[in-house]
């Protein structure tokens, strides 16, 4: 349901998930400069997830913290399709 800012359950679920990553990203194990990099972005009614890869075997681990995250969204989006928008472009 979409509401006023501050009361609007589908913006409060699309943060929960995108806060949940960032957590995520900034615990993730090992070198991360080495492995790549997975950028959180958000702004009023937007969130940008951007993913740089050094290799497949990175994107590989990277890719483990973001099926997740589109599932999640991927839901909320078939549920709210006048709310929700996801683009996805890979390589």
């Amino acid at each position: 349901m979409t509401a006023e800012p501050g009361h609007d359950l589908i913006c409060a679920s699309v943060s929960t998930v995108v806060y949940g990553l960032a957590k995520a990203v900034s615990e993730m194990p090992g070198d991360r400069i080495a492995m790549g990099r997975i950028d959180v972005g958000r702004r009023d009614g937007y969130a940008l997830i951007s993913v740089a890869c050094k290799d497949i075997k990175a994107y590989k681990k990277i890719r483990a913290y973001l099926e997740p995250v589109y599932q999640s969204l991927a839901i909320l989006a078939e549920e709210n399709p006048d709310a929700i928008r996801i683009h996805v472009v890979e390589p």
